[in-house]
């Protein structure tokens, strides 16, 4: 009790820091977009996610992503302003299409590999900026995702493997054709992969599903309300002891996984809200013991609690903004979140313009780069109202 008292006296004087000049972070901006583009592969790739450790989970395997760094580069870039047609831009979609099958698989080298949650999550943050700049409209969508909604500037090509996308992370397909399993279990939370009965979901994937989703959602594309109600009955069960969220069930909470925990919970209020459809009244009556975790916990540039292999910094980061966005929150643990946050990134960038996250996975000087520019950026879109 004594240190809460100290730290809640400490927090007026925190808050009272001023942002950086935006002419300091836009010229951190661009110095960090320009970096990102030179760390582009021949290949026209950014390189695959790899880690040396094992996660937990029945099968303990190393896991490897093949396109999330290009697609998360992408996004990052498009976010940042970078038109379709520059050359990385150009260059980096073209690999995409080119590893890519309608089956759900990445084919680098010719061996294939299967899509996981966060591609196919980061697939659709990446095609709506992409094709309709950084911030791209909330459009009306129609009853099937078959159609491209009116005035969409996303190709027919692409609004296929949107689509195709929206059906890995939910329920899957049933079609001879092209049949394959879905992401979202039965419990109503995402994993790595196509839900099985070995699927260990968590709260990373989860997070990272519904924000794809939601893109999809506000590109027009017309999830099913039982996406949401699902993702809100496990993210009840998600719940740590302490009143926070952490990597898997039960676990205790963390500063990333509680930032993420709220994003996810608002997300689906939000989609719910516009669909028209009750809301849980669980989320309104928890949501408040979130964010008094979240205040008592947050620190820009770390991400204290437990953690299974690493507490990706930047990543926390980038989600306590999504949070605060969201929320509608200018100060989160007494400080403005955004002033304290790119205060302590334009300090970890380094003279050629890039920064290194050593908390994550390799490639960690990109992916640290495109959380970096995301938050810097302010990439998450504020809530929706009702219609």
């Amino acid at each position: 009790m004594r240190w809460a008292a100290l730290l809640l006296l400490a927090w007026p004087a925190v808050a009272q820091e001023k942002a950086p000049r935006e002419q300091q972070v836009e010229k951190a901006v661009a110095a960090g977009v320009t970096w990102l583009k030179r760390a582009q592969e021949g290949d026209g790739s950014w390189g695959p996610c790899s880690t040396s450790r094992t996660y937990e989970g029945p099968t303990r395997r190393t896991l490897q992503f093949q396109a999330g760094p290009t697609l998360l580069a992408l996004y990052t870039l498009a976010v940042c302003g970078e038109k379709k047609k520059s050359p990385a831009m150009r260059q980096g979609y073209e690999w995409l299409r080119n590893h890519y099958r309608k089956t759900q698989v990445w084919t680098p080298g010719g061996a294939s590999t299967e899509m996981g949650t966060f591609e196919a999550a980061a697939l659709l943050l990446a095609l709506p900026v992409i094709h309709e700049g950084p911030c791209p409209p909330a459009r009306k969508g129609g009853r099937t995702g078959f159609k491209v909604p009116q005035r969409s500037r996303i190709p027919r090509d692409d609004w296929r493997w949107m689509h195709e996308a929206v059906v890995f992370l939910t329920e899957g397909s049933r079609d001879s054709r092209a049949r394959f399993r879905g992401c979202q279990t039965a419990r109503g939370g995402w994993g790595y992969g196509a839900a099985s009965i070995r699927t260990v979901e968590e709260m990373a994937a989860t997070h990272f599903a519904l924000l794809g989703l939601r893109s999809a959602a506000r590109a027009g594309y017309p999830v099913p309300a039982k996406v949401w109600y699902g993702a809100t009955v496990f993210l009840k069960e998600m719940q740590s002891f302490g009143g926070g969220f952490g990597y898997r069930e039960a676990g205790k909470g963390t500063v990333g996984m509680t930032a993420a925990g709220i994003v996810s919970w608002l997300i689906c209020k939000e989609q719910l809200e516009h669909a028209r459809r009750t809301v849980p009244p669980e989320i309104d009556t928890l949501l408040p013991e979130k964010w008094m975790r979240l205040d008592r916990a947050y620190v820009p540039g770390s991400n204290p609690g437990p953690h299974p292999v690493r507490p990706y910094h930047f990543y926390a980061l980038w989600t306590v903004g999504q949070a605060a966005t969201l929320g509608g929150r200018p100060y989160v643990g007494g400080q403005d979140w955004y002033a304290a946050g790119a205060r302590y990134l334009l300090g970890k960038q380094e003279k050629d313009g890039h920064w290194t996250d050593a908390t994550c996975i390799e490639p960690q000087d990109r992916l640290g780069t495109c959380f970096a520019l995301l938050f810097l950026k302010k990439s998450t879109p504020r809530l929706r109202t009702r219609r």
